[in-house]
């Protein structure tokens, strides 16, 4: 895994990061689908690769929300 907080964990076509609890969310290609796992281990969402511009948008955009409500 390729730890996106870290610098020290690398590995091939896993990304993660340790989430707020400490366990971590990874994000994998798998068969065509990149896949989000929870931090249980479970699947949280899969995104086609040419609709990972619009995740990526559609989170940026929700962020924004989040931040204006401070």
């Amino acid at each position: 895994m390729i730890r996106v907080d870290v610098t020290s964990e690398k590995e091939e076509m896993i990304w993660g990061y340790a989430n707020r609890n400490g366990k971590i969310t990874s994000v994998e290609y798998d068969c065509g689908t990149i896949d989000i796992i929870n931090g249980d281990g479970d699947m949280a969402l899969y995104v086609y690769p040419e609709h990972v511009d619009y995740l990526i948008k559609a989170l940026q955009e929700c962020k924004k929300f989040v931040d204006s409500m401070k």
